[in-house]
């Protein structure tokens, strides 16, 4: 499946009317998921690469059409429009995984300017250089410095 694959066949009037059926709030909603499950799934694992995501962010697709599907005003696009969230769903999840890892090594950056801002890292270095000197010492001369 790739994108703008579930948009290619145009919905069976029958299709059309479950979606109609959905919007009013009947029990078409799950057999709108049922019939476009597997197709949602593969789109999104498309962007995750990977099972676990993919479902996660499948069910939050399904949750968002759920929410949004009384403001479809075209119900025989609805393939489309279940595609553009599916993909902005996973898009976003992409740009947030991105800027989490981004925040991620900029705190490891943001620790080691702290700790040198403050001097620990500078004062561990120096103790590291003069312990290391000691040693050195007392292997050169065959007895400890002390």
């Amino acid at each position: 499946l790739k994108k703008g694959d579930m948009r290619m066949k145009p919905l069976s009037p029958d299709e059309i009317t479950l979606v109609e059926n959905a919007q009013k709030g009947k029990d078409a909603f799950e057999q709108l998921v049922r019939r476009y499950q597997n197709d949602v799934f593969r789109l999104i694992r498309i962007y995750t690469r990977n099972d676990s995501d993919a479902e996660d962010l499948a069910q939050e697709t399904w949750i968002k059409v759920y929410r949004s599907i009384g403001k479809l005003k075209e119900p025989e696009r609805f393939t489309a429009w279940l595609e553009a969230i599916a993909v902005n769903t996973a898009k976003n999840w992409l740009k947030s995984r991105a800027y989490r890892n981004a925040l991620e090594t900029d705190g490891i950056e943001a620790d080691a300017d702290e700790m040198e801002s403050q001097g620990i890292l500078s004062s561990a270095i120096l103790e590291y250089q003069r312990q290391r000197r000691k040693f050195e010492t007392w292997g050169a001369h065959g007895a400890p410095p002390w």
